[in-house]
Parts: C-alpha cells; structure tokens; sequence
C-alpha cells in the first residue's frame, strides 16, 4: 500500500504548477534592485573624488593638501586644471589635480569664506582668533594669500579680500 500511495502523489506532482510572481511583484523588485545599483553607484563615484587629505610627499616628510581632478594620467595631458590661489598643478602616477603649496597652509584645517560670511556688516566681539589669508596684487607669480590675524571668523571673512582662514594665530 505505501508503494501505491506514493505513486499516486508522484502523478498529482505532475498537475502542480509553481505560482508565477505577479506583475506587481516584478515591479517592485526591479525597483529595489535599480535603487540598490543607484546608491552603489553614488558610493563608488563618491570614493573616487574625494579630497585626499594627507599625502606624503616624496622629497618632504609634511602632509600636502591635494585634490585630485582625474585618476587617469592619460587624461591629466589633455584636461586644463586651472587651481585656486595658494594651489599650483601637479601630475603623479596616480593622476593630477591641485595640490596647496603655501607652507603656511599645508596639513591645517582651511574654511573657505561663503558669500554670506563676505556681506557681513557687524560681527560680534568674540576673540576667537583666525588666520584669514587675504588675495594680493601679484606682480611675479605665483602669488601666495597673505595672513593676517583677525579676533574671530566673522571678522576674517567681512574682510573682502580674505578667501579663507584657519584656526589660531598667523604664525610670524
């Protein structure tokens, strides 16, 4: 009898159908998987752009501000790199890009001065000091930003000239 009943299970197999996801199912994890491939993808191109904080530099023992414009050094002969003041163009095996060459700024913190922080009409007396590095008239170049010492942030970046500042004191 058991051999019997299993035969007869093996023919009712034979009429099941496996279920078939519906369309809106389909749909749903296609999106899942578009969204997934989507956030991969920011994270990759993210990681390729970054700006490379601390370098070491061949002949130098310091950390080098650098950022790299292209990873390819076939591209870097074709690109034009125009660099920010206190920044000069520089190639290496890994790409190009711009890389600070003011001693003054290398391996520190900069904050950039935003249009907004530049309208300020009145700052408060917080003596918190900054090295704001202020644009010059260049005669020879290259021209490097000249520091000055103000008692806080706001008080740097109302300057119209100053581009940027770090935290603490110019050094002399």
């Amino acid at each position: 009898m058991p051999l019997h009943r299993n035969i007869e299970k093996l023919k009712n197999i034979k009429n099941i159908r496996p279920k078939v996801p519906s369309e809106e199912t389909i749909q749903l994890w296609t999106i899942i998987g578009l969204i997934i491939l989507f956030i991969l993808g920011i994270i990759v191109l993210n990681s390729a752009h970054l700006l490379t904080p601390v370098q070491s530099s061949p002949n130098e023992n310091k950390s080098i501000l650098r950022n790299y414009e292209s990873y390819s050094v076939s591209e870097c002969s074709r690109v034009q790199i125009d660099c920010a003041l206190g920044y000069e163009k520089f190639s290496d095996k890994t790409g190009c890009g711009c890389e600070a060459v003011n001693s003054r700024i290398i391996g520190n913190n900069i904050t950039l001065c935003t249009e907004k922080q530049k309208k300020v009409t009145a700052c408060t007396t917080l003596y918190k000091p900054v090295c704001g590095f202020k644009t010059v008239e260049c005669i020879k170049t290259p021209c490097y930003p000249v520091p000055e010492t103000y008692s806080n942030p706001c008080s740097a970046c109302a300057e119209a000239r100053t581009i940027f500042y770090i935290d603490g004191e110019c050094a002399n």
